[in-house]
């Protein structure tokens, strides 16, 4: 069912339209009129989109060239066919902000779940001559490696760790992980938390955080709608202006609650240990959207 907002419809849909690379392209066009005649997940696409050209986040021509590409080699569009055509041309596309900043001094913090921890990290020893084990299950305070550090799309999402420790300092014990969740816009439906057998679910929700090693240097990106994941059920990312580098989370809970975020490339690691902290157990809770479209219209504006 397509949203009822005249002001989002005409404002977002208005300023992509007149867009020189759209306005000359007959697949750019038809892909604007797909998100038009979409759902709520289209139009949320389109107000990323739009931000990110409107506040230069974005190379515009990489962007058309990607959608082009797309719509000449797809008859039945949708976002989450888009999202494997993103995820397919990483490699030779440059599909990330151009708004890249190297932080040497930042405390990083990634929140994950904990059965992605146990697939990928070894329990870290400091001792060359002793071989890492396999990752015992109690990761509270545990010292972690891996050779390499990736995720969905060959991309990591890194907040601030002095804001993570706030938070959980201020949040009981047993509310941790879902209101943690929210305020990175991690998704808590049933198909992002499980729902099948326990042996199946184990570890899934379960949330754990990774700190990053001091002072090490990394290449970030203020994260675009290239970078968002549009194959679930409702997508919570959020694209936003650029003022420090950052971009922000958008919290369906409490909007005035969000996380500054970044993003960095597939990298390998040789350069310390990873600390891990246990969040908890997140619980199963509905996405309100009723906020979704008034936000992008203020974060464009």
């Amino acid at each position: 069912m397509r949203p009822d907002f005249p002001e989002f419809r005409q404002t977002i849909f208005s300023y992509l339209e007149a867009q020189e690379y759209f306005e000359r392209s007959t697949y750019l066009r038809g892909f604007i009129q797909f998100l038009k005649n979409g759902n709520l997940k289209e139009w949320h696409f389109a107000g990323c989109l739009a931000i990110d050209i409107r506040h230069n986040l974005a190379d515009i021509s990489e962007y058309a060239r990607l959608i082009e590409d797309f719509m000449h080699s797809e008859r039945a569009p949708s976002l989450e066919k888009l999202h494997k055509f993103i995820i397919s041309h990483y490699p030779e596309q440059n599909l990330f902000s151009t708004q890249m900043h190297v932080f040497s001094q930042e405390r990083f913090v990634r929140v994950i779940r904990k059965e992605t921890v146990h697939k990928h990290f070894k329990t870290y020893y400091g001792d060359p001559t002793r071989d890492s084990d396999e990752l015992e299950m109690e990761l509270e305070g545990r010292k972690l490696t891996t050779s390499e550090v990736s995720g969905a799309k060959m991309i990591v999402w890194l907040t601030k760790y002095v804001d993570l420790e706030r938070l959980i300092r201020d949040t009981p014990a047993e509310a941790q992980a879902d209101r943690v969740c929210d305020w990175l816009g991690i998704p808590r439906d049933e198909a992002s938390t499980g729902g099948g057998s326990p042996h199946e679910d184990e570890g899934k929700d379960v949330m754990v955080y990774l700190k990053y090693p001091d002072k090490l240097a990394l290449e970030c990106f203020q994260p675009i709608a290239a970078n968002g994941n549009w194959e679930c059920a409702m997508p919570l990312f959020m694209s936003y202006r650029h003022i420090d580098g950052w971009g922000r989370t958008f919290n369906h809970r409490d909007q005035q609650e969000a996380a500054k975020e970044v993003i960095h490339k597939h990298r390998r690691h040789s350069e310390g240990f990873f600390m891990a902290g246990v969040l908890g157990k997140v619980h199963q809770a509905p996405i309100d959207t009723g906020g979704i479209l008034a936000e992008l219209l203020a974060r464009f504006e």
